[in-house]
């Protein structure tokens, strides 16, 4: 069995010689090639090349040399039709029909790409004679130097409604091929001759992963509707499983870890020539599945980064919303946003500033799960438990859409997390916004019954309050677990003692970027890292404290829970005292009762606890 010569090509796109070879033999990268021991005879030295690029493996020892192909025929004992039906199946592309009929359309196939081909080659050359001088001023007033336009065959094609079928035709291919191929429009009706496609543009080729040209897009020089046109579907063009710029990004993306995906062709290109060369761009769409499996192909992280206007901004939502119900472990979506006030496109950004700046933009992307926690919580106000759980339904919803469970799972923890994060630092910025000054009540009856937060050491603090606060920190300090069930409760308290509260926000810091996965005995370490360390001892050595601790023991799981409530209380008692006296000052008759009311009410709750 003989196998097209586009199949195969397709199937050497889809694999990654490394990777094969990498199941068997221990590879490790050496520039642009990989290096290890030869598998066809001992050796201790590496002699053994493997190159990416060039798709084939050499040994400088034994000679042995070839494809993938030839790998698996020789390290797995098998055919060649064995090795490529095996191969074929592990990519999940279908083997090709050997009936007379799917031969014919092979070689259609093969006909369409050939009249693509000579077109490539036809708008190419227009470019470098005086019919394209406008083509290539316009290009070279974009920045672009010859051997960026050499890269990307960069043409035009003519006004003449017939300039490209003349040629082609004399070439050989007939009107039906051409028609087929996208290349001449047929009249509405059926009645006249088929005339060009493209007329007064600048052309450029698209090609399929292995590098062969399968259709085209042409931008139209001065005014004009559309200003971007594609090549129609046809046997070899389909835009949504098309990515521009691929063939040419796939080596560079590998060696740089990643692909930056943007809108068009231009800033694929400018990209290219300021040294970015794994760009790649969809095809004047929003981005589809094939594209994204396309992209991850290659790299597990590509980085989206679209034009800061509107229609960026609704590309790169959809591009969200469209990855959540795809991304799996180890692979997601980035996604960058230039910070300048500027309305240029990547390819601008990066000929007008430095390479720093793109590298930064590119460094700074939000991973997809930031993206879309922040498309949520845009214009979500936090004060209520009404807005909490707006939003918290609002990102269950997001979450619920990712088809992986365990990706899922975390996805929720994470939203959930940052939720309580932001609901307490909003409601702290809430209590800590300056109150209107006093004018009913004389200065000295605010001061002397809402002042009992002290300005240096414990001076002024109840032994009982700085009890319960060092009672709290030694509770983290040594259950770091019970931090997801309380951090809502230690966000939003403020500690009298201001060592005591400078403590419990660097433990807030720790343990939120660790979750409940930290020890205690490192939770501790990375605090006296901070200067924490003596006050730690302190606090833990203290005998209300280890009284605390026994009492804790004999509780068994929910001691600490329960110690924890217990001394909350206190404070929250304090708390509520304090803002007693100061209701009684500076408000209205009416305001002054409804808010007394509601305290009182709070408690008595507190009381009724105790």
């Amino acid at each position: 069995m003989s196998f097209p010569a586009g199949f195969l090509d397709e199937l050497r796109a889809r694999l990654r010689l490394s990777d094969v070879i990498g199941r068997s033999v221990r590879l490790q990268r050496h520039g642009r090639e990989f290096l290890g021991l030869c598998p066809f005879h001992k050796e201790k030295t590496p002699s053994f090349t493997v190159n990416d690029q060039k798709g084939f493996y050499h040994c400088f020892g034994c000679g042995q040399h070839g494809s993938v192909f030839d790998f698996v025929m020789q390290t797995e004992n098998l055919g060649f039709v064995e090795a490529v039906t095996a191969l074929a199946a592990e990519v999940g592309l279908r083997l090709p029909d050997p009936s007379p009929e799917a031969q014919a359309i092979e070689r259609r196939r093969h006909s369409l790409e050939e009249a693509v081909a000579a077109a490539a080659t036809w708008y190419e050359q227009r470019l470098r004679l005086p019919e394209g001088q406008a083509a290539l001023a316009y290009l070279c007033g974009r920045g672009l130097d010859d051997a960026t336009m050499a890269r990307f065959r960069l043409g035009f094609a003519p006004q003449g409604r017939g300039s490209l079928k003349t040629a082609l035709t004399r070439a050989g291919f007939a009107e039906d091929l051409l028609v087929e191929a996208g290349l001449l429009i047929r009249p509405e009706g059926g009645q006249g001759s088929p005339y060009d496609r493209f007329r007064g543009r600048v052309m450029f080729p698209i090609t399929e992963r292995s590098g062969r040209t399968v259709g085209f897009g042409g931008r139209i020089l001065g005014q004009g509707e559309p200003k971007y046109l594609n090549s129609p579907e046809t046997a070899l063009f389909h835009k949504g499983r098309l990515l521009y710029g691929y063939a040419q990004a796939r080596e560079a993306a590998r060696a740089a870890g990643t692909l930056i995906v943007v809108e068009g062709y231009m800033d694929v290109i400018g990209l290219a020539q300021a040294g970015y060369d794994h760009a790649v761009a969809p095809l004047g769409t929003a981005l589809t599945q094939d594209q994204l499996e396309l992209l991850w192909q290659v790299a597990p992280e590509p980085i989206l980064w679209f034009d800061p206007d509107a229609a960026g901004t609704r590309a790169a939502v959809r591009a969200a919303e469209m990855a959540l119900a795809m991304i799996r472990p180890g692979f997601g979506l980035k996604f960058a946003f230039s910070r300048l006030d500027t309305a240029d496109d990547p390819a601008d950004l990066a000929r007008r500033y430095a390479g720093d700046f793109v590298h930064r933009t590119l460094a700074d992307g939000l991973a997809l799960s930031d993206l879309v926690y922040r498309l949520a919580r845009q214009n979500s106000p936090l004060l209520t438990a009404e807005d909490r759980a707006r939003l918290e339904e609002r990102l269950d919803r997001h979450a619920a859409r990712i088809s992986d469970p365990t990706l899922r799972r975390h996805y929720h923890t994470l939203f959930r997390q940052r939720l309580r994060e932001e609901a307490w630092q909003a409601g702290r910025r809430v209590r800590q916004r300056p109150q209107p000054a006093a004018t009913a009540a004389p200065p000295q009856a605010v001061t002397t019954k809402a002042a009992f937060r002290p300005t240096v050491g414990t001076e002024g603090v109840s032994a009982r309050v700085a009890a319960a606060e060092r009672t709290l920190l030694a509770i983290l300090l040594s259950h770091p677990a019970l931090f997801a069930d309380v951090e809502e409760d230690l966000g939003c308290t403020r500690f009298a003692v201001p060592q005591y509260d400078a403590l419990r926000q660097a433990l807030i810091a720790v343990l939120s970027q660790s979750g409940d996965t930290i020890e205690a005995g490192e939770a501790r370490e990375r605090l006296a890292e901070q200067g924490f360390g003596d006050a730690i001892g302190a606090i833990l050595n203290d005998p209300a404290v280890r009284f605390a601790a026994i009492a804790q023991a004999r509780g068994g799981d929910d001691g600490p829970r329960e110690q924890w409530q217990a001394n909350m209380r206190i404070l929250q008692g304090v708390a509520l005292k304090a803002e007693l006296a100061t209701a009684e000052t500076g408000e209205s008759a009416a305001e002054a009762w409804a808010r007394r009311q509601r305290l009182i009410e709070a408690r008595l709750q507190s009381d009724d606890d105790d």
